[in-house]
């Protein structure tokens, strides 16, 4: 709220307190003059006609208050088919499991940048969330003060980055991920797989999937038996559906996200995968899913626990093997790979050995791995793609059928340069 104030550090001069459009705290001083009050009364004046009068809720509104009606008013927009459903459940999960449990209770005008981005600190700190993941969230409290701003709690958005789409990708941002990824070398990939079959045979066979299919954790869990096919020309999962970390409203039960018809497809089946997951494709049952054993669709805990459970054991596995390194704390060793990391090292073991023609390999990785584009399998794996051989320079320099070049070098005069 502007208004006019005596400056306490300077006497004789008043100040206009107020923000500007873009959340910036601004006083502008005159001196204590019936001309400077005049003008003091002017600027104020001015900048209260370029605000609201009044707002469409309470201005000192909580978060939770607030965020209960924004995704009511999203909701109502998805029934207008102006939003997506999967947006909005996106939007209620990132606030209801990040922001709420912190900044629930503070007022709306009192959310600034520096509070949102100690936020996401202190989960980068804790190791909850991945920079995707952060950015994830940073876009849904943005995208409330926006709806706040249209309701006039707030004059501008503190969140708004100026520059559009491209200040959000620079190098630093989390959209390029070529220098994330991570993934194992050969030696590694045998040596984890080996002491997860000593160890964790449990969780052999969707570790083992994970490596040598290249699925995303929400395909590993969405796959049934009826996908996967053991024999044909050739062998094959067939990826049709996700489970995600949501819960259906109506049943309780885990969402299983069928997948459209650009990303529905069909990876090979390695033969060695083929042999670890036959005893759990003729396993009898009356469970279709290949990891849980319920009759009907796994509830959110029975994924969940899953999932936790399946991560605990990669770790474990990990420390077994030796696979670790020095954490934030040097003195802590914390497990180096994650499960996405073993899509990753599906996607480089193929590049480095050369499996494919090098026409084809990104054509391959992208329908094996159900990018969109293949220019996004290029970003991602661009490391390992960049290759640099002797023999490859030394094989394009070599000379065609015309014969061996002369014995000696020729010789002569070199010529002075003419005009």
């Amino acid at each position: 709220m502007a208004r006019i104030t005596e400056d306490p550090r300077r006497p004789g001069v008043v100040i206009v307190d107020h923000r500007d459009p873009f959340g910036r705290r601004k006083k502008p001083s005159f001196p204590k003059t019936p001309e400077g009050i005049r003008r003091a009364n002017l600027e104020l004046a001015i900048i209260q006609s370029q605000g609201r009068a009044e707002c469409a809720v309470a201005p000192d509104i909580v978060m939770t208050d607030y965020v209960e009606r924004v995704l009511a008013l999203m909701t109502r927009q998805v029934i207008d088919g102006v939003r997506s459903h999967g947006t909005v459940d996106n939007y209620e999960r990132l606030l209801r499991l990040h922001v709420l449990p912190t900044c629930g209770w503070m007022k709306v005008q009192a959310i600034t940048r520096q509070k949102v981005q100690t936020l996401l600190d202190d989960r980068k700190m804790r190791g909850e969330c991945s920079r995707g993941h952060l950015g994830q969230i940073y876009s849904a409290v943005s995208t409330v003060l926006s709806w706040a701003v249209d309701d006039g709690i707030l004059f501008a958005n503190p969140l708004f980055r100026p520059g559009g789409k491209k200040s959000r990708r620079d190098k630093d941002s989390h959209h390029i991920k070529t220098l994330e990824t991570k993934a194992m070398e050969r030696e590694e990939r045998d040596l984890f797989l080996d002491t997860a079959l000593i160890h964790e045979p449990r969780w052999y066979p969707p570790l083992a999937t994970l490596v040598f299919a290249g699925l995303r954790i929400g395909e590993l869990r969405g796959l049934q038996k009826a996908d996967v096919r053991l024999y044909g020309d050739p062998p094959g999962i067939r990826i049709k559906r996700q489970v995600l970390d949501k819960r259906d409203k109506i049943t309780g039960r885990v969402v299983a996200k069928p997948k459209t018809d650009a990303a529905d497809r069909t990876v090979d089946l390695a033969s060695r995968l083929s042999v670890i997951l036959r005893p759990l494709v003729q396993r009898q049952g009356r469970s279709p899913w290949l990891w849980f054993d319920c009759d009907g669709d796994p509830t959110l805990t029975e994924s969940r626990a899953w999932t936790q459970k399946l991560r605990d054991a990669m770790d474990r596995v990990q420390e077994g093997a030796g696979l670790m390194h020095p954490g934030r704390d040097p003195r802590v060793m914390v497990p180096r790979f994650t499960p996405h990391h073993l899509r990753h090292t599906f996607a480089c073991l193929i590049i480095t050995q050369q499996a494919v023609r090098p026409g084809d390999l990104l054509l391959y990785l992208k329908d094996q791995l159900g990018h969109e584009d293949v220019q996004m399998t290029a970003r991602v794996y661009a490391r390992w793609l960049k290759q640099r051989s002797q023999a490859t320079v030394d094989a394009g320099a070599d000379r065609g059928r015309t014969g061996a070049p002369p014995a000696e070098p020729p010789t002569g005069t070199v010529l002075p340069f003419r005009k």
